[in-house]
């Protein structure tokens, strides 16, 4: 069952649609049945009434074929959307795990009194939000929990990149508790915008691959270090989608090695 709905929503096939166009058949096949047995009891003198009944015919089947393309029409975008939207966010998510994002921000919490190093935490002019931007207008055709946890992953991704802004400021606040409330801003946004990038792909018909099971590894292990033992594993459990995230995870780890 788990495997019909991850195919159903890879395909971005809403069961509403599948729904909506299995009883508007039912209808049509009714009405068919129908009016066949009118006409077949229709003689010369209601000759007006079988044109009638022809051009109801003739009106319904119309309806139907349009609502078939709308349906149609609807999934391609869906389907695009999909690709799209898994493509970006597990090549961003997939990035953050190899630069080792997660452990260079623990690194700077551990030793805040330093500095900052001028990697992550100097504001850039890099845009990744180009993709969501360009396609905003067509995201209210895919699921809504499937909007939710896209809009949610772009705009905690683009807080923490706010939020890393904050140590330009460092060459005045040299207090190290200061700079670490700093890092754990940055830490907390960014593993939440990495944990709803996990609830969009499940409900986009993915599961966790080796590179999601190491990212999210160093995201328990950054957590632990910056926020305090237990931080990560109650930052799972409070989250609005945990079953999402279980449910991604529900899989056993696959082989390391993989890219996507």
């Amino acid at each position: 069952m788990r495997r019909l709905q991850q195919a159903f929503r890879r395909r971005a096939v809403r069961v509403d649609v599948g729904l909506g166009l299995a009883l508007a058949i039912i209808l049509t096949c009714i009405v068919l049945w129908e009016l066949n047995d009118l006409l077949k009891h229709a003689s010369g003198a209601q000759s007006d009434a079988r044109s009638f009944f022809s051009a109801i015919a003739a009106a319904w089947a119309a309806i139907v074929l349009a609502c078939l393309g709308g349906a149609i029409k609807i999934t391609a975008v869906r389907q695009s959307l999909v690709t799209l939207f898994t493509s970006e966010i597990r090549a961003i998510q997939y990035g953050l795990m190899r630069m080792e994002m997660f452990s260079f921000w623990a690194f700077v919490h551990a030793n805040a009194s330093e500095g900052a190093t001028g990697f992550a935490d100097v504001p850039r002019e890099e845009n990744y939000f180009a993709l969501f931007h360009g396609v905003i207008g067509n995201v209210a055709n895919l699921h809504p929990r499937v909007v939710e946890a896209i809009v949610r992953y772009y705009t905690y991704l683009k807080m923490s990149r706010d939020a890393a802004g904050a140590l330009a400021s460092w060459e005045k606040v040299t207090q190290p508790e200061l700079r670490q409330a700093h890092v754990v801003y940055v830490v907390r946004l960014l593993s939440l915008s990495s944990l709803w990038g996990f609830v969009a792909l499940w409900y986009m018909g993915q599961m966790a691959t080796a590179a999601d099971w190491d990212l999210d590894a160093s995201m328990k292990n950054a957590v632990e270090n910056v926020v305090g033992t237990g931080a990560y594993t109650k930052l799972r459990e409070i989250h609005p989608e945990h079953d999402a995230l279980s449910a991604f995870f529900s899989a056993p780890p696959p082989q390391s090695g993989s890219n996507d």
